[in-house]
Protein backbone atom coordinates (compact mmCIF):
# COMPACT_ATOMS: atom_id res chain seq x y z
CA UNK A 1 0.00 0.00 0.00
CA UNK A 2 1.27 3.43 -0.93
CA UNK A 3 0.95 5.95 1.86
CA UNK A 4 0.80 9.61 0.93
CA UNK A 5 -0.01 12.63 3.07
CA UNK A 6 -1.51 15.65 1.39
CA UNK A 7 -1.64 19.11 2.97
CA UNK A 8 -3.81 22.05 1.97
CA UNK A 9 -2.23 23.95 -0.89
CA UNK A 10 -0.16 20.99 -2.13
CA UNK A 11 -0.30 20.20 -5.80
CA UNK A 12 -1.48 16.68 -6.45
CA UNK A 13 0.09 14.97 -9.40
CA UNK A 14 -1.84 12.63 -11.64
CA UNK A 15 0.25 9.67 -10.46
CA UNK A 16 -0.47 10.51 -6.85
CA UNK A 17 -4.18 10.90 -7.49
CA UNK A 18 -4.37 7.52 -9.21
CA UNK A 19 -2.40 5.89 -6.44
CA UNK A 20 -4.82 7.20 -3.80
CA UNK A 21 -7.79 5.87 -5.79
CA UNK A 22 -6.17 2.46 -6.01
CA UNK A 23 -5.55 2.43 -2.25
CA UNK A 24 -9.17 3.35 -1.52
CA UNK A 25 -10.44 0.82 -4.02
CA UNK A 26 -8.42 -1.98 -2.43
CA UNK A 27 -10.12 -1.30 0.91
CA UNK A 28 -13.65 -1.04 -0.51
CA UNK A 29 -16.08 -3.87 -1.06
CA UNK A 30 -16.62 -4.24 -4.80
CA UNK A 31 -19.85 -5.48 -6.25
CA UNK A 32 -20.73 -6.00 -9.86
CA UNK A 33 -23.70 -4.08 -11.17
CA UNK A 34 -26.79 -6.22 -11.73
CA UNK A 35 -27.35 -7.02 -15.40
CA UNK A 36 -29.82 -4.83 -17.19
CA UNK A 37 -33.13 -6.50 -17.94
CA UNK A 38 -33.39 -7.47 -21.60
CA UNK A 39 -35.38 -5.11 -23.75
CA UNK A 40 -38.57 -6.54 -25.19
CA UNK A 41 -38.09 -7.68 -28.76
CA UNK A 42 -40.36 -5.54 -30.90
CA UNK A 43 -40.51 -5.27 -34.65
CA UNK A 44 -42.57 -3.73 -37.37
CA UNK A 45 -46.07 -5.20 -37.89
CA UNK A 46 -46.01 -7.11 -34.60
CA UNK A 47 -49.60 -8.18 -33.87
CA UNK A 48 -51.31 -8.74 -30.55
CA UNK A 49 -54.93 -9.57 -29.75
CA UNK A 50 -57.40 -8.75 -27.03
CA UNK A 51 -60.97 -9.74 -26.29
CA UNK A 52 -63.75 -7.80 -27.96
CA UNK A 53 -66.92 -6.54 -26.34
CA UNK A 54 -68.96 -9.40 -27.85
CA UNK A 55 -68.39 -13.15 -27.50
CA UNK A 56 -66.39 -14.37 -30.49
CA UNK A 57 -64.96 -10.93 -31.35
CA UNK A 58 -61.34 -9.95 -30.82
CA UNK A 59 -59.33 -6.78 -31.25
CA UNK A 60 -56.10 -6.91 -33.24
CA UNK A 61 -53.45 -4.31 -32.42
CA UNK A 62 -50.56 -3.80 -34.83
CA UNK A 63 -47.18 -2.19 -34.24
CA UNK A 64 -46.59 0.37 -36.94
CA UNK A 65 -44.38 -0.29 -39.93
CA UNK A 66 -43.49 1.66 -43.06
CA UNK A 67 -43.96 1.11 -46.77
CA UNK A 68 -41.92 3.43 -48.96
CA UNK A 69 -41.50 5.61 -45.84
CA UNK A 70 -45.29 5.89 -45.55
CA UNK A 71 -47.30 4.65 -42.60
CA UNK A 72 -50.40 2.57 -43.43
CA UNK A 73 -53.63 3.39 -41.65
CA UNK A 74 -56.71 1.71 -40.20
CA UNK A 75 -60.03 2.98 -41.48
CA UNK A 76 -62.64 4.21 -38.98
CA UNK A 77 -66.02 5.80 -39.54
CA UNK A 78 -66.03 9.38 -38.35
CA UNK A 79 -69.42 8.74 -36.72
CA UNK A 80 -71.02 5.63 -35.17
CA UNK A 81 -68.06 3.33 -35.69
CA UNK A 82 -68.64 -0.18 -34.29
CA UNK A 83 -65.49 0.10 -32.19
CA UNK A 84 -66.95 2.97 -30.18
CA UNK A 85 -64.37 5.54 -31.25
CA UNK A 86 -65.41 9.16 -30.88
CA UNK A 87 -63.46 11.36 -33.26
CA UNK A 88 -61.92 14.41 -31.54
CA UNK A 89 -63.14 17.76 -32.78
CA UNK A 90 -59.59 18.79 -33.68
CA UNK A 91 -58.83 15.61 -35.64
CA UNK A 92 -56.68 16.49 -38.70
CA UNK A 93 -58.87 17.13 -41.71
CA UNK A 94 -56.16 15.76 -44.00
CA UNK A 95 -56.91 12.30 -42.56
CA UNK A 96 -60.65 12.47 -43.26
CA UNK A 97 -62.22 11.59 -46.61
CA UNK A 98 -65.90 11.03 -47.32
CA UNK A 99 -66.77 10.14 -43.71
CA UNK A 100 -63.76 7.81 -43.27
CA UNK A 101 -60.89 8.65 -40.90
CA UNK A 102 -57.48 7.21 -41.71
CA UNK A 103 -56.19 6.57 -38.20
CA UNK A 104 -52.48 6.35 -37.42
CA UNK A 105 -51.21 3.36 -35.46
CA UNK A 106 -49.22 5.79 -33.30
CA UNK A 107 -52.22 7.64 -31.89
CA UNK A 108 -51.77 7.51 -28.08
CA UNK A 109 -55.43 7.93 -27.09
CA UNK A 110 -57.66 4.93 -27.78
CA UNK A 111 -55.21 3.51 -30.35
CA UNK A 112 -56.83 2.02 -33.46
CA UNK A 113 -57.32 -1.69 -33.90
CA UNK A 114 -58.92 -4.16 -36.28
CA UNK A 115 -62.07 -5.88 -35.06
CA UNK A 116 -62.53 -9.46 -36.26
CA UNK A 117 -65.43 -11.82 -35.66
CA UNK A 118 -65.23 -15.60 -35.52
CA UNK A 119 -68.56 -15.78 -37.39
CA UNK A 120 -67.73 -13.45 -40.28
CA UNK A 121 -63.98 -12.99 -40.74
CA UNK A 122 -62.61 -16.50 -40.15
CA UNK A 123 -62.72 -19.30 -42.71
CA UNK A 124 -62.29 -23.02 -42.14
CA UNK A 125 -58.84 -24.52 -42.73
CA UNK A 126 -58.98 -27.75 -44.80
CA UNK A 127 -57.59 -30.80 -43.03
CA UNK A 128 -54.91 -31.22 -45.70
CA UNK A 129 -53.69 -27.66 -45.02
CA UNK A 130 -53.50 -27.88 -41.23
CA UNK A 131 -50.15 -26.71 -39.82
CA UNK A 132 -48.32 -29.34 -37.80
CA UNK A 133 -48.97 -27.35 -34.62
CA UNK A 134 -52.66 -28.20 -34.91
CA UNK A 135 -52.29 -31.88 -35.73
CA UNK A 136 -52.27 -33.16 -32.17
CA UNK A 137 -54.96 -35.52 -30.90
CA UNK A 138 -56.57 -32.72 -28.91
CA UNK A 139 -56.47 -30.28 -31.84
CA UNK A 140 -57.97 -32.75 -34.33
CA UNK A 141 -61.06 -32.93 -32.14
CA UNK A 142 -61.67 -29.21 -32.76
CA UNK A 143 -62.32 -27.09 -35.82
CA UNK A 144 -59.52 -24.88 -37.11
CA UNK A 145 -60.28 -21.52 -38.68
CA UNK A 146 -57.98 -18.78 -39.93
CA UNK A 147 -58.05 -15.06 -40.62
CA UNK A 148 -55.37 -12.97 -42.33
CA UNK A 149 -53.99 -9.62 -41.19
CA UNK A 150 -53.34 -7.98 -44.53
CA UNK A 151 -51.52 -4.94 -45.81
CA UNK A 152 -53.10 -3.66 -49.01
CA UNK A 153 -51.85 -1.20 -51.60
CA UNK A 154 -54.95 0.17 -53.27
CA UNK A 155 -55.41 3.53 -54.89
CA UNK A 156 -59.17 3.39 -54.45
CA UNK A 157 -61.31 1.40 -52.01
CA UNK A 158 -65.01 1.37 -51.23
CA UNK A 159 -65.93 1.33 -47.55
CA UNK A 160 -69.60 1.46 -46.52
CA UNK A 161 -70.44 2.41 -50.12
CA UNK A 162 -68.03 5.35 -49.93
CA UNK A 163 -65.14 5.81 -52.33
CA UNK A 164 -61.95 6.45 -50.37
CA UNK A 165 -58.70 7.28 -52.19
CA UNK A 166 -55.77 5.95 -50.19
CA UNK A 167 -52.68 3.94 -50.93
CA UNK A 168 -51.79 1.76 -47.93
CA UNK A 169 -54.25 0.35 -45.42
CA UNK A 170 -54.48 -2.54 -42.95
CA UNK A 171 -57.30 -5.07 -43.04
CA UNK A 172 -58.37 -8.24 -41.31
CA UNK A 173 -60.63 -10.91 -42.75
CA UNK A 174 -62.31 -10.26 -46.07
CA UNK A 175 -61.22 -7.40 -48.29
CA UNK A 176 -63.99 -4.78 -48.58
CA UNK A 177 -64.30 -4.28 -52.36
CA UNK A 178 -62.68 -4.78 -55.74
CA UNK A 179 -60.53 -1.71 -56.39
CA UNK A 180 -59.13 -0.28 -59.55
CA UNK A 181 -55.82 -1.76 -60.58
CA UNK A 182 -52.98 -1.85 -59.78
CA UNK A 183 -53.49 -3.33 -56.36
CA UNK A 184 -51.82 -5.92 -54.19
CA UNK A 185 -51.92 -7.53 -50.77
CA UNK A 186 -49.37 -8.97 -48.40
CA UNK A 187 -50.16 -11.04 -45.32
CA UNK A 188 -48.47 -9.64 -42.22
CA UNK A 189 -49.80 -12.26 -39.84
CA UNK A 190 -52.35 -15.04 -39.66
CA UNK A 191 -54.76 -15.72 -36.83
CA UNK A 192 -55.69 -19.33 -36.09
CA UNK A 193 -58.82 -20.07 -34.08
CA UNK A 194 -59.07 -23.53 -32.54
CA UNK A 195 -62.77 -23.94 -31.80
CA UNK A 196 -64.50 -26.64 -29.78
CA UNK A 197 -68.15 -27.54 -29.48
CA UNK A 198 -68.91 -24.94 -26.79
CA UNK A 199 -68.72 -21.20 -27.59
CA UNK A 200 -66.26 -20.58 -24.77
CA UNK A 201 -64.03 -23.48 -25.83
CA UNK A 202 -61.76 -21.66 -28.25
CA UNK A 203 -58.11 -20.63 -28.43
CA UNK A 204 -56.56 -17.94 -30.61
CA UNK A 205 -53.00 -18.15 -31.96
CA UNK A 206 -50.92 -15.63 -33.94
CA UNK A 207 -48.54 -16.69 -36.69
CA UNK A 208 -46.36 -13.67 -37.47
CA UNK A 209 -45.27 -13.57 -41.11
CA UNK A 210 -43.62 -10.16 -41.57
CA UNK A 211 -41.03 -8.51 -39.32
CA UNK A 212 -39.50 -5.61 -41.27
CA UNK A 213 -40.45 -2.43 -43.09
CA UNK A 214 -41.37 -2.88 -46.73
CA UNK A 215 -40.98 -1.34 -50.13
CA UNK A 216 -43.51 -1.64 -52.93
CA UNK A 217 -43.93 -0.71 -56.57
CA UNK A 218 -46.63 -1.22 -59.20
CA UNK A 219 -46.08 -4.13 -61.56
CA UNK A 220 -47.35 -3.62 -65.10
CA UNK A 221 -48.26 -6.56 -67.35
CA UNK A 222 -45.93 -7.71 -70.08
CA UNK A 223 -46.87 -5.70 -73.15
CA UNK A 224 -47.63 -8.26 -75.82
CA UNK A 225 -48.49 -5.62 -78.40
CA UNK A 226 -46.45 -2.48 -77.61
CA UNK A 227 -48.10 -0.36 -80.30
CA UNK A 228 -51.60 -1.70 -79.73
CA UNK A 229 -54.49 0.70 -80.14
CA UNK A 230 -58.20 -0.18 -80.00
CA UNK A 231 -59.16 -1.46 -83.43
CA UNK A 232 -61.99 -0.36 -85.66
CA UNK A 233 -62.11 -2.96 -88.40
CA UNK A 234 -64.85 -1.09 -90.24
CA UNK A 235 -62.22 1.42 -91.28
CA UNK A 236 -60.15 -1.35 -92.86
CA UNK A 237 -62.82 -2.50 -95.28
CA UNK A 238 -64.21 -5.92 -96.03
CA UNK A 239 -60.85 -7.10 -97.37
CA UNK A 240 -59.52 -7.24 -93.83
CA UNK A 241 -61.48 -10.47 -93.34
CA UNK A 242 -60.10 -12.34 -96.30
CA UNK A 243 -57.28 -13.74 -94.19
CA UNK A 244 -59.91 -15.08 -91.77
CA UNK A 245 -61.73 -16.92 -94.51
CA UNK A 246 -64.61 -14.44 -94.57
CA UNK A 247 -65.85 -12.90 -97.82
CA UNK A 248 -67.61 -9.60 -97.37
CA UNK A 249 -70.25 -10.31 -99.96
CA UNK A 250 -71.09 -13.69 -98.44
CA UNK A 251 -71.74 -12.45 -94.92
CA UNK A 252 -74.87 -10.54 -94.09
CA UNK A 253 -74.41 -7.66 -91.71
CA UNK A 254 -70.60 -7.67 -91.99
CA UNK A 255 -70.31 -4.41 -90.06
CA UNK A 256 -71.96 -6.01 -87.02
CA UNK A 257 -69.58 -8.99 -87.18
CA UNK A 258 -66.57 -6.69 -87.53
CA UNK A 259 -67.57 -4.56 -84.54
CA UNK A 260 -68.33 -7.62 -82.39
CA UNK A 261 -64.93 -9.12 -83.15
CA UNK A 262 -63.27 -5.79 -82.44
CA UNK A 263 -65.04 -5.53 -79.07
CA UNK A 264 -63.98 -9.04 -78.10
CA UNK A 265 -60.33 -8.39 -78.95
CA UNK A 266 -60.30 -5.08 -77.09
CA UNK A 267 -62.01 -6.58 -74.04
CA UNK A 268 -59.60 -9.53 -73.96
CA UNK A 269 -56.60 -7.19 -73.92
CA UNK A 270 -58.18 -5.03 -71.21
CA UNK A 271 -58.82 -8.12 -69.08
CA UNK A 272 -55.20 -9.19 -69.55
CA UNK A 273 -53.94 -5.83 -68.35
CA UNK A 274 -56.32 -5.71 -65.38
CA UNK A 275 -55.51 -9.21 -64.17
CA UNK A 276 -51.75 -8.87 -64.64
CA UNK A 277 -51.40 -5.44 -62.99
CA UNK A 278 -50.50 -5.65 -59.32
CA UNK A 279 -48.17 -4.33 -56.61
CA UNK A 280 -44.99 -6.06 -55.62
CA UNK A 281 -43.70 -5.98 -52.03
CA UNK A 282 -40.22 -6.71 -50.76
CA UNK A 283 -38.42 -6.38 -47.43
CA UNK A 284 -36.11 -3.42 -46.89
Amino acid sequence: MISQTVFPGDLITADGHNALLEDIGSLSVRQNRPPRPPRPQTHAWQCSVGAGATQGDCRVFIRTGLINDNEPTIAYLTEHDDRGWVMPKDYPKTRISNGIAERSLREPLDPPYLLVSSDQDFVAVPDASRPLTFQTTEAWAKDLLSCSITLSARKVSIINNRIVPTQYRLWAGQMPSTPTYPYGERDLARLYLLQGKKPEDQQLFIHQLEFHDLMSAPVDPVTLLPDYQPLDLADLGAGAFLGLGLVAGAVSGINIVEQELTNQVNQALMNLQTSASSVEFWTV
